[in-house]
Order: C-alpha cells, then sequence, then structure tokens
C-alpha cells in the first residue's frame, strides 16, 4: 500500500470520498469556498493530507495537524482529523496502514503525542484506533460545536 501526500490536483478526488465522512454534507464540486480553503491548506506546512489509493481513485484519507507547542521541551504535537476510507475498501487494511504512518510521521517529526476524537458511535473505528495504539481511556475529549 502506498501512502503519499495529497497532490493540489486531487482535491475533487478527495471531496468525492468526504462524501461517505459527512453525508449530510454536499461535495459535488469544488466551490470557491473550498478552492480558497484547498489553496490556504496546500500553503500551511503544518496541514498534511494523506491518502491511499486504489483503481486509480483516493480509498482512504486523513489529515495530520502539526502544532507548535511551548511545553513539554518546546516538542509539537499532533491531531488527526478526518479519517475516512471509502465503504468498498473497508475492512482490508488501508485506514490501518494510514493510522500506522501518520503516526511514525508524528514521531519523525519529534512530536510528544498525537491525539484524535470520534464520534461515540462509530464503535469500529475505536477497535481500529485502539489496534493502532490510541488509549480512550488517558484523557476525555471535549467537543463544541457551532451552528
Amino acid at each position: 500500500m502506498d501512502i503519499k501526500q495529497i497532490r493540489e490536483d486531487e482535491l475533487e478526488n478527495l471531496l468525492e470520498l468526504y462524501k461517505y465522512l459527512h453525508s449530510e454534507e454536499n461535495y459535488t464540486a469544488p466551490n470557491n469556498k473550498i478552492k480558497m480553503i484547498w489553496k490556504e491548506i496546500q500553503n500551511n506546512s503544518s496541514i498534511k493530507i494523506f491518502v491511499i489509493e486504489a483503481n486509480n481513485k483516493i480509498v482512504s484519507s486523513c489529515v495530520l495537524y502539526i502544532f507548535p507547542n511551548l511545553t513539554r521541551d518546546a516538542r509539537p504535537h499532533a491531531l488527526i482529523e478526518n479519517v475516512i476510507t471509502h465503504p468498498n475498501y473497508r475492512r482490508h487494511g488501508y485506514a490501518k496502514s494510514l493510522l500506522n504512518f501518520v503516526i511514525n510521521y508524528s514521531k519523525k517529526k519529534n512530536c510528544y503525542k498525537i491525539m484524535l476524537l470520534s464520534s461515540k458511535n462509530r464503535i469500529e473505528a475505536h477497535k481500529l484506533y485502539e489496534n493502532v495504539g490510541f488509549d480512550k481511556d488517558k484523557k476525555y475529549g471535549f467537543s463544541l460545536y457551532f451552528d
């Protein structure tokens, strides 16, 4: 499985996969707002989107944010977001490979920790996260959503 950082010209392929991430959102074609954010992401060295391709399409992806930090001997910390694998490719090791890759990438960047949040109802995903080393009992995660 080849894992790579997404290319600038792969936005539409990523949006196609994101249809399975938040089904209530419309990801058909990149509008001006999406294009502006995409450019911002591409220009931000602290944001990495990693993908796995199969059959000439992106089938698994996650976003890795690396944050500078003044504590922990000034070591950065990382956050994983938007972990998604196309339904037809689930349970084949794509997400596990991707997560192991970003964990190792974060270690190489000298991060002192890596975190992710997951919806409570995603039990299968929780098993995956625990299998790659995440500990759901180590800390509490809190979210506050805005309209």
